[in-house]
């Protein structure tokens, strides 16, 4: 599985790839559930280095940085820094931080060490997984 952003052309920055996890096999990421956690070895693609944290996906809501509650329904997907607990904000690097999906009003692009609203989605700028 990849996450990354692709522009019109399919050109992709900030890609990352992982395993699919478990849960993400007969559901996407974004349908997964309120707030679900797992644990991924995920290696940048541009630079080859890996890192193993908790990745946080599904529908529910957040404060404004990774991980940063869970409640409501506005959407969150982000790498977790190491260490952080569950539920306790902080985000890893130039992974991206795919949020606001689930709220009908817009999508953002960030990278998961920014708050969600530092970029919005466009076509130049899109979120997409690569699965094989």
């Amino acid at each position: 599985m990849m996450f990354g952003y692709a522009n019109q052309t399919m050109g992709l920055t900030q890609a990352w790839k992982f395993n699919t996890p478990a849960a993400f096999v007969s559901v996407t990421p974004m349908a997964v559930g309120q707030c679900v956690y797992t644990s991924i070895t995920a290696t940048q693609i541009a630079t080859g280095s890996t890192y193993t944290s908790v990745l946080r996906a599904g529908w529910g809501s957040f404060g404004s940085l990774c991980d940063e509650g869970c409640s409501s329904t506005w959407g969150s997907i982000c790498l977790k820094t190491a260490g952080k607990a569950n539920g306790v904000a902080g985000g890893y690097s130039d992974f991206p931080y795919f949020a606001t999906f689930a709220n009908g009003v817009r999508n953002d692009c960030s990278r998961s060490d920014e708050t969600y609203a530092a970029t919005t989605c466009t076509l130049s700028r899109a979120f997409v997984i690569l699965v094989r």
